[in-house]
């Protein structure tokens, strides 16, 4: 899937990705994958690219702190023309885990259910 809009509609996230983060995180193995947080008010954006090897990646959620979230994760799927989308409520003990193709990865909004 190529476009970019399409993409984001499949997550419900905004277009653009926020113009003020109060926050962020960077996490990388170079030549291996890349991985970003950044937060805005409540929530949190997360995406990872992956390098020339398929595998797994497992992110622990300390920095979203003890209130839960709604999660939405757009990943890749066994099919390499589509992708999978998931919803599911973690916290701050949580781990996000994705499997990621070559050259694939993911992206992610969590979501507060205070802010909900």
């Amino acid at each position: 899937m190529s476009d970019y809009r399409a993409v984001t509609a499949l997550l419900d996230m905004p277009v653009t990705k926020p113009k003020a983060c109060s926050r962020t995180k960077e996490g990388s193995a170079p030549g291996k994958r890349a991985i970003f947080a950044r937060r805005t008010g409540s929530d949190w954006y997360i995406a990872a690219i992956n390098g020339s090897e398929a595998g797994t990646i497992d992110v622990p959620l300390s920095f979203v702190g003890k209130s839960a979230c709604t999660a939405v994760l757009l990943r890749d799927s066994d099919r390499p023309d589509a992708y999978a989308r998931e919803q599911l409520t973690v916290g701050g003990s949580s781990r996000l885990r994705a499997a990621m193709a070559a050259g694939g990865g993911f992206v992610a909004q969590l979501r507060s259910k205070k802010s909900q």
